[in-house]
């Protein structure tokens, strides 16, 4: 299988190699002495280390690829990528200095860009004509496989000539038999990182505590500071989410822009209801404060857990068999 240079690169069709020892041994990519395929994944620090621990169970070997600081410490990660086992870079994001694209490219690597969410909202909407703009368009074009982690953000590349195959990042899907709990308050779960509330759809959410001071709010990533002190509201600040999950019955989620958002996986894996500003399997679709709250309307007057969300979950972003698709890819891109 080969891949042209270019933006439209693209694996097809998933090649049907699942082991080294079913794989043609001059196609292959280099394996180390443990049997593993080495490769580079910068450390993203949400997913990098459920990627490394999910891959190493499929014989992928995860090396951080960290990134230069200053020209000096950009020739010595040159020297190191240049002299290293891996031949596969596998970036978690496409927004980053197009030189950290076009480096691998011509030291021989196979060059992997995985867009997430907030970079594909950056590069299709930059598109003033600058030297970094056209270095970038050029580092599009060497890069041999180009993944996106939520259809609609494939769809939105297509507006810059990037034809992106859809393949989400493994998500964490552990959980507890606590974490299911369908509990009796009615309680909304909401992610509103500091910072960045208006694009979580922060004056939806303080309208929607306004209106339904019944309904009880838990807001996690913000301390609070300057947002509405209402009495049905908690600023959670920075928590683990397992402490939170068997309190609420509804994960809301009202974001400008999104990928494939790791936490609406995590809440219909528990059986949760969702409210996202996306049309998704199992979720109800909300860009308004009306639609919002006709959605949680429809979701206490029903009081129901999501019971068929929790199994399609489970099956369809099953980290086991999401780890052998990246090995696939990883198969197919060295040959």
């Amino acid at each position: 299988m080969r891949f042209k240079n270019n933006m439209d690169a693209k694996l097809e069709p998933e090649s049907e190699c699942v082991s080294s020892s079913t794989c043609n041994s001059d196609a292959a990519p280099d394996i180390d002495g443990g049997g593993k395929i080495p490769v580079y994944i910068n450390p993203e620090p949400i997913f990098f280390d459920i990627l490394r621990t999910k891959l190493n169970k499929v014989d992928i070997d995860v090396q951080e690829l960290a990134f230069p600081k200053g020209k000096i410490d950009l020739l010595r990660w040159a020297w190191k990528l240049g002299t290293s086992k891996p031949k596969i870079v596998h970036y978690l994001g496409g927004y980053h200095h197009p030189i950290i694209y076009i480096i691998p490219k011509f030291l021989g690597k196979r060059v992997i860009v995985h867009w997430m969410g907030t970079d594909v909202l950056y590069a299709t909407s930059n598109k003033a004509v600058t030297p970094t703009y056209l270095l970038r368009r050029f580092a599009y074009r060497v890069v041999d496989l180009h993944l996106a982690d939520f259809e609609p953000l494939a769809d939105e590349l297509k507006s810059i000539g990037i034809n992106a195959r859809v393949v989400p990042l493994i998500p964490d899907m552990a959980l507890s038999p606590e974490d299911t709990t369908w509990p009796s308050e009615n309680a909304i779960l909401v992610y509103l990182p500091e910072g960045r509330e208006e694009f979580y759809g922060g004056s939806v959410v303080f309208g929607l505590a306004q209106e339904l001071p019944h309904l009880r709010f838990l807001i996690v990533a913000n301390s609070g500071k300057g947002m509405p002190q209402l009495a049905n509201i908690e600023f959670l600040g920075w928590v683990n989410l397992s402490t939170v999950w068997k309190r609420v019955k509804v994960y809301l989620r009202l974001t400008k822009h999104d990928g494939q958002a790791k936490m609406v996986l995590e809440a219909l894996a528990r059986g949760k209801q969702v409210i996202w500003s996306y049309k998704y399997p199992f979720c109800h679709q909300a860009r308004t404060i009306e639609q919002a709250r006709d959605a949680l309307k429809d979701i206490l007057d029903n009081n129901q857990p999501n019971t068929q969300a929790m199994d399609w979950a489970q099956r369809t972003f099953d980290p086991s068999k999401m780890a052998q698709t990246y090995r696939n890819i990883y198969l197919g891109i060295s040959r």
